[in-house]
């Protein structure tokens, strides 16, 4: 798994090539007073979970986050 952390106000462009609807993508979420959880199952394998503090955002996927010459992120295959 790969971590990722970023501050709040933080602004992450990423593309999600091979996802044609968006009800494609499986999302389950919880709420508690410490952080929101999140998990994103894509049909192309990916799995994102995000844990959203009040001070910062923790990402952890199973795919490694590559930055793209045009300031975006992709997750590779």
């Amino acid at each position: 798994m790969y971590k990722y952390e970023f501050g709040i106000g933080s602004k992450i462009n990423v593309k999600t090539p091979k996802v044609n609807n968006i009800k494609d993508i499986k999302f389950n979420s919880e709420q508690s007073s410490e952080c929101i959880k999140s998990c994103y199952e894509y049909p192309n394998g990916l799995v994102l979970k995000i844990e959203q503090y009040a001070d910062k955002i923790i990402w952890e996927t199973n795919k490694k986050l590559i930055l793209l010459d045009d300031g975006k992120f992709i997750f590779e295959d």
